[in-house]
């Protein structure tokens, strides 16, 4: 998806709508685009006639002598020759690239919005993943905590040997999760950069994806107009082939200058004949080619079928998966309220003198686990959406 009274070097991108318009000029965009025109030029290019042929040449010129005067066939010849093929033919080729040009033309508008949905989906997963690395680095911060308040226990006596490596091991997952988190951004960073060129900050605000239902009519779905389209272009190579049983056609005329013999006054002539083909080898030529085109009509409604069911179980697995995203994130935004209200519970108690500084540091600990954990479906839910809805056509 791509400023007018704007100087270029004060230019900038603020908002995702700025971002969604820098899609327009993607290379996998255009590149479509240009394969569009393409066809729709070829289109053109296949009703025209072939170009014709001028000729220039001697006729009947004696070996011997090389003269004009001596023998009354001898003639300066200039002609023009035209083929003409049948307009059925042409104009069914010329169908054909025009159906390829609109397939074309279908798929720009689904490969935007699969572009849209991929810049939604990285931009989903750049601000998780802030979230995760900035929870992480309080947890270690929590088992930092941990470990100086079990010394303190340790050294007044208490037997706490066993939470020390318990910290450690907790203590090391986060750590891994800390440096995978971390790759990760530096891959999310990379790919903000294929698809707009620059990385946008993590306070950009994202439009709130609505969840569209699909009513199962296959005719919605964009892979299944683009299998439709096969159709139409396997109908115009029948018609094609059809059209190559009707004859083609041909125009030759010559003008033959001739000299005077003598004192004979030898006149000029001129000569015109048409020419039509027969389709005499049509068993052997045409027939099995027409053949193979209705074959192949027939594969393109299979794979058109098969595309069908394909899609219908996809759409229905994605709005499975959707729909199970949203229904976890209402369940870990309650256990986050509830665990929140843990914590402060706990941080009273141990403030009144009643409880541990270890229990408050552990329920802290969980709480950011299931702040992690809701990052990841909030993510979840918007790729999935985003997926989703990029397959209906007019969503």
């Amino acid at each position: 998806m791509i400023l007018l009274g704007v100087t270029p070097a004060f230019a900038q991108t603020t908002t995702f709508a700025d971002y969604e318009a820098k899609l327009k000029s993607h290379p996998q965009l255009l590149q479509i685009i240009e394969n569009a025109e393409q066809h729709r030029q070829l289109a053109k290019g296949e009703l025209g006639l072939p170009d014709p042929t001028v000729s220039v040449g001697f006729n009947n010129l004696p070996i011997g002598s090389g003269s004009f005067h001596q023998e009354r066939m001898t003639s300066k010849t200039i002609g023009f020759s035209q083929k003409i093929p049948n307009p059925s033919l042409l104009n069914a080729k010329s169908g054909r690239q025009m159906v390829l040009s609109d397939k074309q033309n279908l798929l720009v508008e689904y490969t935007h919005k699969q572009l849209n949905a991929i810049l939604l989906n990285v931009l989903s997963q750049q601000q998780k993943i802030h979230k995760q690395i900035s929870f992480a680095k309080k947890q270690l911060e929590h088992y930092q905590s941990l470990e100086k308040y079990f010394q303190g226990r340790l050294e007044s006596g208490g037997g706490v040997y066993w939470r020390f490596s318990q910290v450690d091991v907790e203590r090391a997952l986060i750590e891994q999760r800390l440096n995978d988190l971390n790759a990760q951004k530096a891959g999310i960073n990379a790919e903000l950069v294929r698809l707009v060129g620059d990385v946008p900050p993590v306070s950009l605000p994202l439009p709130t994806i609505q969840p569209e239902i699909w009513q199962s009519n296959v005719e919605e779905l964009y892979p299944v107009q683009l299998a439709r389209k096969n159709n139409s272009i396997a109908d115009k190579n029948i018609a094609a082939a059809k059209a190559a049983f009707l004859p083609n056609f041909g125009l030759d005329s010559a003008y033959m200058q001739r000299s005077n013999i003598g004192a004979d006054n030898i006149p000029d002539l001129f000569s015109v004949k048409a020419s039509v083909s027969i389709p005499l080898w049509y068993s052997s030529n045409q027939k099995p080619k027409l053949n193979a085109a209705k074959a192949k009509r027939r594969q393109s409604e299979q794979i058109y079928n098969d595309t069908i069911r394909t899609w219908t179980k996809q759409m229905q697995s994605l709005q499975a998966k959707r729909d199970a995203a949203q229904a976890n994130i209402a369940v870990l935004q309650n256990k986050k309220e509830s665990l929140n209200s843990l914590v402060a519970a706990t941080r009273r108690s141990y403030e009144a003198g009643q409880g541990d500084l270890d229990m408050v540091l552990d329920a802290e600990i969980n709480a950011l686990n299931i702040a992690h954990s809701l990052a990841e479906q909030k993510a979840k839910y918007i790729t999935i959406a985003a997926n989703y809805n990029s397959h209906l056509i007019g969503e």
